[in-house]
């Protein structure tokens, strides 16, 4: 059977032969691209490397010289050898300091105590290191040691270098000391360039003779595919070892034909997302386009505001109930707008703290409209949050309440006010009453219950009709408000009977009864004056009716709640009847 070579199996053929081709370029580029990049780390490692070393073994000069004015001066004071290592470190920003100290006990300390804690005594409290106290004594060299972590939270390198008194050989020294230059690791690293090879590689460093003590990064950076170099410092040997930062290589060359043969299915997934995409979107606009109208139509006014309260966005209906156009509220704040002054600092710090802590405030304001009027708003505020939690700004629905608080005060003045004179009626009066009681027992002040009866009424509304009944009942509960304190309560009981509260008069009943005895007297007198009172007849003529009255007046002194109001009042107008009895037009007191 013989195989025709067709354009389908010719274009399979060649691609099988340009995809082996393509992987075995790739394969060949990898090993380059690998090679070369081991040789750069290498190169990069070598300069640290060297730098490394030239920056210790210079420190490690300044360290000596500290040592052998030491032992040629054992007897220098603490301030000669701080002037000593002050101008040996200079400006030199490495040395945190240097540390003398002799058997292994600190006893001094110099140049930048604030890096160097009373408890960072390393020479002889860190088991880990008491190796190299003990070799210190026979090495007659430099020593470099750590790390030690300081309790600034810093970490550092010692610099050790032995100090004797005396010229005998070196295992039978005695009077041994040593000078420590406490070396900052981070600042040493980076003099010798390390933050700038870590842009580009992971690095570690350890101490070869004791690899458990990391010096620098993490232990899983010294593996086997790591570039790793040997470096001499005083005293030792160091291991440093890098590996580029993101990894060795680059992707395989297979990849790219996958992504090539994937990008097709990418294209068909991608045009589906396009336009399923540009479908949501759509439906998305629309939506919010409704949110948009449904929130401009809404009766409720509606603003946004930032975290400081500055309005970022309002609908028409908070135009209209503040009276500012909406291009005058954008970037605003709300209170520089509608502040009416009718509530203190105090109310609006316990609202700022409510929503600054994330919760919701619901309450009433009193605003003021741009034309200057005062009108009602209940508000809820409540604070939007952000994708961390965090507030970010604050959305207020508002709406005018207004003609609600004039009804409730028309209702309140309907359930507790007279409608003739506007005085209190029964109610409030009996409730005012239950306070004054209470009142008094805790002040322990007398009060007064005036019973006022007004006499011969009856013929003035049946010779003049009720009309002028009603004028002379209005002048005559004028007449008694201006005969009382503005904390004493005057109400009409009913018919042509009022009733007078005389509050917080004094703890002693005699001085009580003359104050009651004087308001009284002061009432009866403004009752008697003439009232000037106008009828309007059936011809349209007006009738002016001048007419004199006097009026009965029973008063009950009281202190504490031992009597219930009812008991007060009766007394009271029993009091008021005694009045009568005698006359009328006069006062009569019933002491308790």
């Amino acid at each position: 059977m013989r195989l025709t070579l067709t354009p389908k199996i010719a274009a399979i053929a060649a691609t099988l032969l340009v995809l082996g081709a393509l992987l075995f370029a790739g394969h060949l580029q990898r090993d380059r691209d690998l090679h070369a990049q081991h040789l750069a780390v290498m190169e990069q490692l070598g300069r640290l490397r060297a730098n490394l070393e030239t920056a210790l073994n210079k420190e490690a000069e300044g360290v000596r010289a500290m040592a052998f004015v030491y032992a040629t001066n054992p007897d220098i004071t603490a301030a000669d050898l701080t002037a000593v290592a002050n101008r040996l470190t200079g400006k030199d920003q490495v040395f945190m300091g240097f540390i003398v100290s002799q058997e292994n006990n600190i006893d001094q300390r110099f140049i930048a105590p604030e890096h160097i804690h009373e408890t960072d005594n390393f020479l002889s409290h860190i088991p880990a290191q008491w190796h190299s106290t003990d070799s210190l004594r026979y090495a007659g060299h430099t020593l470099t040691s750590g790390p030690y972590h300081l309790s600034s939270g810093q970490t550092a390198i010692a610099l050790r270098h032995p100090v004797y008194f005396d010229q005998m050989p070196a295992p039978t020294r005695s009077g041994i000391a040593s000078v420590n230059g406490v070396i900052s690791l981070s600042r040493i690293l980076d003099v010798s360039g390390l933050s700038e090879a870590e842009h580009h590689l992971t690095m570690a460093l350890r101490d070869a003779a004791t690899p458990a003590s990391l010096l620098y990064g993490k232990p899983d950076t010294f593996n086997p595919s790591a570039v790793s170099l040997s470096l001499s410092v005083p005293g030792g040997n160091w291991e440093i070892a890098a590996e580029p930062r993101n990894g060795w290589g680059s992707p395989p060359t297979w990849t790219t034909l996958v992504t090539a043969a994937l990008l097709l299915l990418l294209a068909g997934s991608t045009a589906y997302a396009t336009v399923a995409h540009y479908s949501r979107l759509s439906d998305a606009n629309r939506q919010l386009s409704l949110h948009h109208r449904a929130l401009d139509s809404s009766a409720n006014a509606l603003v946004i505001t930032d975290i400081k309260g500055t309005v970022v966005w309002a609908n028409p209906a908070y135009s209209e109930l503040t009276g500012h156009p909406l291009e005058q509220l954008i970037g605003r704040r709300c209170g520089e707008l509608v502040r009416s002054g009718q509530h203190d600092e105090t109310f609006y710090r316990h609202l700022w703290k409510t929503i600054s802590a994330g919760n919701i405030w619901h309450g009433e304001l009193i605003n003021r409209h741009k034309s200057g009027r005062l009108y009602h708003d209940e508000t809820t505020i409540t604070p939007i949050r952000g994708e961390h939690d965090e507030i970010e700004g604050y959305v207020t629905i508002k709406r005018d309440v207004s003609m609600r608080k004039i009804a409730e005060a028309q209702v309140e003045q309907l359930a507790y006010f007279d409608a003739l004179t506007g005085l209190p009626n029964r109610r409030l009066l009996l409730d005012r009453l239950s306070h004054a009681l209470s009142a008094s027992k805790r002040s322990e002040c007398y009060g007064a219950l005036m019973f006022l009866d007004l006499d011969n009424f009856k013929p003035l509304n049946d010779n003049h009709g009720h009309d002028v009944g009603d004028l002379l009942l209005m002048q005559v509960a004028q007449r008694i408000t201006h005969c009382l304190r503005e904390e004493d309560t005057v109400a009409r009981f009913g018919g042509d009977e009022f009733i007078v509260l005389l509050s917080q008069l004094d703890p002693d009943i005699d001085t009580s009864a003359e104050h009651a005895r004087i308001v009284g007297e002061k009432i009866l007198e403004a009752i008697s004056a003439p009232c000037k009172l106008q009828s309007l007849r059936e011809t349209n003529d007006l009738t002016h009716i001048e007419h004199s009255c006097t009026a009965s007046i029973g008063v009950r002194l009281f202190r504490g709640n031992e009597h219930s109001p009812e008991a007060l009042l009766r007394e009271a107008d029993q009091a008021m009847y005694r009045s009568k009895l005698q006359g009328r037009g006069c006062l009569s007191i019933h002491l308790p």
